[in-house]
């Protein structure tokens, strides 16, 4: 499957000059698929160095000089290595210290070799502070799930041209809007895990989709289990189990387990957060840019890496899902979690940076879902379903930080109303042309 990120790849071998480039993402987001078919389409040979599953290549990298480390991996790997011939692969990079110390001398010793590493862990200076971790001279991507976009040029690619072509009017036949609202609610129960749409596209079946879901979460706890502690690994489990019930809301640790002290509980959602499975959203007084300078790392809610694994976690139904608005399943908890998936998607991607909502307490607390800036403004977005008359979280917002607009994210057309701009779930991916054209 084809991914946008691939694109930012091709520019990057284009360069006369480049840096290695570290991607991160998490677990099964196709990240050395992405890298091996980008190899295997732009360069004569591939060389994969996968330190998970073979760790007896790290020492090859003990030397810490790239120019004996290349001629050691070819001894031993019996392949040659040639610059501007070879892309290099070091994929699962944080398992070999040496490697990742090391990472900026490539380019200093063989700025010819095209070399990408891949990583699992998303904070790789705050997990390894042992390490003399390169904080320059490397080029930083971050890959996720499949966006919805990315999943309907797969799934319809007819749809997705029409969708392409939508300029944020409410000139959509009601024909298309219902269409493109139907594989909304596909998307939201294959998700956007790479071998869960590959194995949708394949067999349409649901069922196995499903059973690809229950695979890689299988992966993902027997991955978290051998680094987490005895203790840990308790609280891990008590985390997953209440994942359904945490999605989109503000946490807090004595509703989850009151037995269990929030220290204990705050270990493990680390290593939730690390490895990528978790999202956080964090509360910001939103008075100016940037966000995070107003925000409170005490104050947040979390979100899931992938709609699709949340529904299978939740035990949807997928005829109750395909059947009936998105917001009657969990109480609208798979509408919100879709909406904040969306957003990180269209997120640059050479960044990985958290979402924001907004909350003020004055006698009665006051919360918009979700904060975004659009060009220069902060933007208060709502995933609400009903009138705009009922939105007054947003409303309250709007008064007291003198916006001119707000946007309600929704299963009708794009409609505007009392400053209040309804995009339906489909077009989140033109979420800045939408409201650059209704300013």
């Amino acid at each position: 499957m084809r991914r946008v990120l691939e694109n930012e790849l091709i520019a990057w071998k284009q360069r006369s000059s480049r840096l290695p480039i570290l991607l991160r993402g998490a677990r099964c987001v196709g990240k050395s698929t992405l890298i091996e078919n980008f190899g295997r389409d732009h360069f004569e040979h591939v060389v994969t160095v996968n330190f998970e599953e073979h760790p007896e290549l790290k020492r090859c990298f003990q030397s810490l000089n790239p120019l004996e480390i290349v001629k050691l991996l070819e001894l031993v790997l019996q392949t040659k290595i040639i610059p501007g011939c070879t892309l290099l692969l070091l994929d699962e990079i944080q398992d070999c210290p040496d490697a990742l110390t090391c990472l900026r001398q490539f380019k200093e010793s063989l700025p010819e070799l095209h070399l990408i590493a891949a990583s699992s862990y998303r904070d790789l200076v705050r997990e390894s502070t042992q390490l003399k971790f390169p904080l320059s001279g490397l080029e930083f991507l971050y890959l996720r799930p499949l966006s919805f976009e990315e999943f309907l040029r797969h799934a319809n690619p007819l749809a997705a041209e029409r969708l392409a072509l939508n300029d944020c009017k409410p000139s959509m036949s009601n024909e298309e809007h219902e269409e493109l609202l139907t594989w909304v609610r596909t998307y939201s129960f294959v998700g956007g895990m790479p071998s869960a749409v590959s194995v949708y596209l394949s067999t349409r079946s649901l069922i196995d989709v499903q059973k690809e879901h229950r695979r890689i979460l299988q992966t993902y706890e027997n991955t978290l289990h051998k680094s987490a502690s005895r203790l840990q690994k308790k609280h891990l489990d008590t985390l997953l189990q209440n994942i359904p019930r945490l999605t989109g809301k503000v946490l807090k640790y004595v509703q989850i387990a009151p037995e269990i002290r929030s220290r204990s509980l705050k270990s493990a959602l680390s290593l939730l957060t690390n490895a990528g499975l978790i999202h956080q959203a964090f509360a910001t007084s939103a008075n100016a840019l940037p966000l995070h300078l107003e925000m409170s790392d005490q104050r947040f809610k979390l979100f899931f890496l992938d709609v699709g694994l949340l529904q299978t976690v939740s035990q949807v139904n997928s005829q109750h899902l395909l059947n009936q608005s998105i917001f009657r399943i969990q109480e609208g908890m798979l509408a919100e979690q879709f909406t904040a998936q969306e957003l990180l998607s269209y997120e640059s991607i050479k960044q990985n940076r958290p979402l924001f909502y907004w909350e003020r307490g004055s006698g009665k607390m006051a919360e918009v879902d979700l904060v975004q800036v659009i060009g220069e403004r902060i933007i208060a977005i709502e995933v609400k379903r009903g009138k705009t008359g009922t939105l007054r979280a947003l409303k309250s917002f709007m008064h007291l930080k003198q916006s001119q607009l707000g946007v309600r994210i929704a299963e009708e057309p794009v409609q505007l109303q009392d400053q209040i701009l309804s995009v339906p779930f489909y077009l989140l991916s033109k979420l800045s042309q939408c409201v650059s054209s209704n300013m």
